[in-house]
């Protein structure tokens, strides 16, 4: 039996699944994953002018029953070089998880950029091409 705080996540949960069936993007997708109210799929697309522009990510992201107290965790399953991702695909931001950097990659974006942006690019010719 789920407990009121399991239920309103996942009211909150269907809405979200609404929101995105009601104002698709070209640029990304979701979708619940084997039928798991609490486990999703997403797609994103890079960016046109950014060195992910032509790459597709594949992304998880688990919902807690907690979910209104919790933020979701969210990994990348597609390999990407990003001051912000790690190379496990472990997204760091300030919502989702506090006080972390890839520092490799942070520092090359501020100092070394036009190296950055190709190292970033041949990441997506070897993992996120469509």
């Amino acid at each position: 039996m789920a407990t009121p705080r399991e239920l309103m996540a996942l009211f909150h949960i269907r809405r979200s699944i609404k929101d995105f069936e009601d104002h698709s993007s070209p640029f990304y997708s979701t979708c619940v994953k084997d039928d798991d109210m609490y486990e999703w799929t997403a797609t994103i697309t890079g960016t046109k002018n950014t060195p992910y522009e032509g790459g597709v990510f594949s992304l998880g992201i688990h919902f807690d029953p907690g979910f209104l107290l919790k933020a979701p965790r969210m990994h990348f399953n597609t390999p990407i070089f990003h001051p912000n991702v790690s190379p496990e695909g472990k997204i760091f931001h300030p919502m989702l998880e506090k006080d972390m950097v890839r520092e490799d990659a942070a520092d090359m974006f501020h100092c070394e950029r036009v190296c950055f942006d190709e190292h970033a690019r041949r990441w997506i010719q070897l993992h996120a091409m469509a």
